[in-house]
């Protein structure tokens, strides 16, 4: 805004200063008059060289050039105003500080401001057309000489001065940013072109002349110098080109026109003028105007080539690229009809022009067909797109299109069309949908697409139309996978779905949630079954075997039942406490039904506080072992020790070892559990056997968690080494259900390490899965008899007979026994007498801390002679 009203005014102000010029010297005497013109021109020599000081101060782009005009243009104002103010005659100093100071900076700075450098040599030439043409008319109307010699200097120092300000004016104009024509440059090219007619008003300015002498000359004069000052006090005020609002263009053929008119003017005047002779000046401008304008025109026809053989390859380009697009691009009119066809389609389908194409869209989507025409028809040269279906041969297809509104472009005058066919890829987007939205191997709802039927469905819970979830989980289907492979067990899984699926009510949703769960949204309505009832009617279909892959398999499920009765119960708080639920419905047996009761979620908080808690303790070391020995029942000298984990906590106390066990095997830590375990073991027996001088065993309980990593080998070797025990110093526990290890991975891992020299003994035989055909051909060292086998023989006779059996069995395979559980005198009696090598139980030692079993050693090891036992008993049952 600013700028725009410095370039007003500073025209407004320019016209002034000539009208005011010419009015000054009608009213007011010679000397005033020279006066009041010297004080303007002095006053803007000021103004330029204050603006010449803000164009540095204020960092400007091109401040050095801006300066140098400003200190040019303002020296030379103020020695014309000096000149003109004192009569010092014609040889004036002032006269010299312009053509020697003012001329050569504002020279210098003018190419730097136009941006010659950048400009194209097109302009340079179009300025020169134009520079030459006004000085061939100033030299034949004003500068030549009559009676003097051609080349008098008083004639061809203004006359170079013409056409060098001619130039400047006029590329000014023809040097814009990108053929834009700023203000700035509009009133330096005018404040230049306004210097210059005065100087052939009044040449003697350029050769030491007064500036007042003609008002016509000295207001021109007046009137350029405004202008130029004011390009100065705009630019140092922050002018940016860009701002211009209304650009304008200063058209190629307006030089060459100038030039044209002018050469065939200046032939006419010679023909009227006969009596003109040879004027060497004349000739030399005409001779230079006509070679600029045939290079000029030379330039232009092979620009012109240049372009046209550019536009050529660019089309063939284009051909060349629209051929190899697989779009469709027509151009159809207001009806739609197909006016021409852009690209290869053309020739491979000339019948295509002239259809009228909304006539192929379906029916469905033809009203947004015009739709989209209209809305691009208020947004030209907009893009509009959609997806349509389109019938082809009775075949649907479906095509992505962008349309373009181009009526009012003269050389495409309709509709731009674009297309392809994304048939495909609709397929694909409808397959991923229905990927996401159902279970791929049951065809049942996925479990986003259950959580999002159950939220809508628990918002609308009310005590009188409650919402139910059901979580199931199918019980054992492990052994299937493991015994018939896993094929097997997806088609049960699928085959379960079934079943289900079918005595599914309306409005219910089954879900396969992952694996072998499924989870049923069930809505309570009118006559329908409750919950509880429905699950019940679930496992009652289960008892019917399914026939799989030739096999007759029966199986069942644990449900876990939540009901909602008031809304604001989000999904996964119910499937939260569902889960509670059938964790109960398993941890009672399998095969059961549990419904939610708050209890279940202060178990399932207490047990996941109770893991947070195990993983620090062992990250932090917490975790300990007991050592509870195992004796020879013939010289009651400690033969090992059992390690027995243990676990104590403020808030619990003493965690029994069954808990700390079954939590680790439920959350996968019983791998970092086993490797601690077996670490303080080691430890601990190292040093028993070192301050003891016996060698005593260790036991240590395995899981098959363990033994099926294939680095647990190398882990137990690492822990012998670590403390310098030999091989034969571990004895490796493990229960009976590693002989059902159908790979073998575990079998392997024993069968290495009995190779290099540790002892495997089976723990807890006789209440598994045992089978006496397997301990021929495991790699086994003993036998440990359970607790219960080993106590309840002495209530029976057929019991007594079956541990007999055992034994003797044992003795057969050259397998030592274990037993387990004695509590007094007389069971370790009937157990040597019936031909167990070695016991263990409350008998001898309840477990201790390692440094209790130290001392408990040392006090019947001595030397490796026996001292005789003292018999220490407890109340309490061993754990």
């Amino acid at each position: 805004m600013i700028q725009t009203t410095a370039s007003g005014l500073s025209w407004a102000l320019g016209a002034i200063a000539v009208v005011v010029g010419l009015g000054l010297r009608t009213a007011l005497s010679p000397d005033a008059v020279r006066t009041s013109y010297a004080g303007i021109i002095l006053v803007l020599g000021l103004v330029s060289l204050v603006g010449a000081v803000l164009a540095i101060r204020r960092r400007v782009p091109d401040a050095g050039p801006w300066a140098a005009y400003g200190l040019g243009l303002g020296l030379s104002l103020l020695a014309g105003g000096v000149d003109t103010l004192l009569p010092l005659g014609d040889s004036r100093a002032g006269y010299l500080v312009v053509v020697l100071v003012g001329v050569p900076l504002v020279a210098w700075a003018v190419p730097t401001l136009l941006g010659l450098r950048h400009s194209r040599v097109d302009d340079v030439l179009d300025s020169a057309l134009v520079a030459v043409s006004a000085t061939f008319w100033a030299w034949e109307l004003r500068f030549q000489p009559r009676d003097a010699e051609v080349f008098d200097l008083a004639s061809l120092v203004p006359i170079g001065f013409v056409c060098f300000v001619f130039a400047v004016a006029t590329l000014a104009l023809l040097t814009g940013n990108g053929g834009h024509i700023s203000r700035v440059r509009w009133m330096m090219s005018a404040g230049f072109a306004l210097e210059a007619i005065a100087i052939i008003v009044s040449p003697q300015s350029m050769t030491g002349g007064r500036y007042a002498e003609q008002a016509v000359g000295t207001s021109l004069m007046l009137g350029g110098g405004v202008l130029l000052v004011t390009v100065l006090w705009i630019v140092a005020n922050g002018y940016r080109p860009e701002a211009d609002r209304e650009p304008r263009t200063l058209r190629w053929w307006a030089p060459m026109t100038v030039a044209i008119i002018s050469y065939v003017a200046h032939t006419g005047v010679r023909r009227l003028r006969p009596e003109a002779g040879f004027d060497p000046v004349e000739l030399v401008l005409v001779t230079v105007a006509g070679l600029t304008l045939v290079l000029r025109v030379v330039r232009m026809v092979r620009t012109e080539r240049l372009l046209s053989r550019r536009l050529d390859a660019d089309r063939l380009q284009l051909e060349t690229l629209l051929h190899d697009v697989q779009d469709n691009i027509v151009i159809v009119d207001r009806d739609f009809v197909v006016m021409r066809q852009v690209g290869h389609r053309l020739e491979d389908d000339p019948g295509l022009a002239d259809i009228v194409l909304v006539d192929f869209v379906h029916p469905e989507d033809r009203e947004s067909m015009w739709i989209d025409m209209a809305a691009a028809a208020r947004a030209p040269g907009t893009s509009i797109s959609r997806e349509v279906r389109l019938v082809i041969g009775g075949e649907l297809r479906w095509i992505e299109g962008v349309m373009v509104d181009r009526f009012d472009t003269p050389s495409v005058g309709g509709l731009v069309v674009t297309f392809r066919d994304i048939t495909d890829r609709r397929i694909a987007q409808e397959d991923l949908r229905r990927r996401a939205m159902y279970d791929q191997l049951t065809g049942l709802a996925s479990r986003d697409t259950l959580r999002s039927v159950a939220s809508e469905l628990l918002g609308e819970a009310t005590s009188a139309c409650p919402v139910s979830m059901l979580y199931c989980d199918l019980d054992r289907l492990k052994v299937v996978n493991d015994s018939l492979g896993h094929h097997v067990g997806d088609e049960v899984i699928a085959a379960v779905a079934e079943r289900w699926n079918a005595l599914l009510p309306p409005r219910a949703t089954l879900s396969r949630f992952g694996g072998d769960e499924f989870v049923i949204c069930y809505p309570h309505e009118r006559g329908r079954l409750d919950a509880l009832e429905f699950a019940e009617a679930l496992l009652r279909d289960l008892r019917t075997p399914l026939r799989i892959a030739d096999n007759e398999l029966t199986v069942s499920a644990s449900i876990g039942v939540t009901t909602i009765t008031a809304g604001g119960t989000t999904i996964d708080e119910a499937l939260r406490d569902a889960d509670a639920a059938l964790y109960e419905a398993k941890g009672a047996g399998r095969n059961q039904i549990k419904e939610f009761d708050p209890a279940m979620r202060r178990s399932v908080l207490e047990r996941l506080h109770l893991e947070q808690e195990l993983r620090r303790a062992l990250r932090a070391g917490d975790v300990v072992v007991h050592l509870q020995p195992i004796v020879d029942l013939a010289t009651g000298l400690p033969e090992s020790f059992e390690a027995l984990v243990r676990w104590h906590t403020e808030d619990r106390g003493w965690v029994p070892a069954p808990t700390i066990i079954s939590l680790a095997e439920e959350t996968g830590l019983i791998v970092p559990l086993g490797e601690q375990v077996l670490d303080l073991a080691c430890e601990a027996i190292a040093r028993i056997r070192r301050l003891t001088g016996a060698p005593i065993r260790v036991a240590v309980n395995t899981s098959a968690m363990q033994l099926l990593r294939p680095d647990f080998g190398d882990t137990v070797r690492a822990t012998l080494e670590r403390h310098g025990l030999p091989s034969d110093a571990l004895v490796l526990e493990v229960t009976e259900s590693i002989l059902l290890d159908e790979e073998g991975l575990a079998r392997g891992t024993l069968r290495d390490l009995h190779v290099q020299g540790v002892s495997i003994s089976l723990d807890d035989f006789g209440t598994g899965y045992s089978s006496l055909s397997y301990l021929g051909t495991f790699p086994l060292d003993q036998l440990k008899l359970d607790r219960a086998l080993v106590t309840g023989t002495a209530e029976t006779a057929t019991g007594a007979a079956v541990l007999a059996g055992i034994i003797r069995i044992t003795q057969n395979l050259g397998l030592p026994v274990v037993a387990e559980g004695l509590e007094n005198l007389a069971d370790v009696k009937r157990l040597r007498g019936l031909g167990a090598t070695l016991g263990q139980g409350w008998h001898y030692a309840r477990a201790m801390a390692p440094q209790d079993a130290l001392d408990w050693a040392l006090a019947r090891v001595t030397d490796g002679q026996r001292t005789e036992p003292s018999v220490t008993w407890s109340s309490e049952r061993p754990s």
